[in-house]
């Protein structure tokens, strides 16, 4: 009998490692949360703190955190137009990133929360030169609509925003060629 104990025991507690789990009413390996989509509703977008950069006009919706500022859409939303809507399904705009000073160079990465192998490409526009001004224009684009998290290194510095990418309404109702 107490062969037959051990045994149910072991028995059980290996159906209990090895068998899905629920958790929040979904179900899971190993007790790992299946992942929750990310949408409009549920993206931690990044609203602007409207710091604006040393003389610079408040002309648009800046955030800024330690050496760095970025523009933002007020409410973190980035509309993408029309035209800015690439035969590949693509997104592209452009993000204007002012440093402190032009001691190091700016890097900026950006991956889509709901999927992070998925990045975006920057660009910087081919008038700036960044070992002489700190105000930065870069290109960038999305290969998809979604959830981005951006972050802007200079020097030992990173500030990371999250902005909501999408297609205005037009851009969903025009004609394809």
């Amino acid at each position: 009998m107490r062969k037959a104990g051990l045994i149910g025991l072991l028995s059980v507690l290996i159906v209990g490692l090895w068998a899905p789990r629920i958790t929040s009413g979904r179900a899971s390996i190993n007790g790992t949360p299946e992942p929750r989509p990310i949408t409009v509703e549920n993206c931690p977008v990044t609203i602007p703190n409207n710091q604006p950069p040393p003389n610079r006009e408040n002309e648009q919706s800046w955030h800024h955190e330690g050496p760095l500022w970025v523009g933002l859409p007020p409410d973190g939303v980035m509309l993408i137009g029309s035209g800015q809507i690439n035969d590949d399904g693509s997104m592209w705009n452009k993000m204007i990133w002012v440093r402190e000073s032009v001691a190091a160079p700016l890097y900026v990465r950006g991956v889509l929360l709901s999927d992070p192998r998925v990045k975006a490409e920057f660009g910087i526009a081919p008038i700036a030169d960044q070992r002489y001004i700190a105000l930065v224009a870069m290109g960038v684009v999305f290969p998809e609509a979604g959830c981005w998290a951006i972050t802007g290194s200079f020097g030992y510095d990173e500030v990371t925003v999250v902005v909501w990418v999408m297609p205005e309404i037009d851009a969903l109702a025009s004609p394809t060629p």
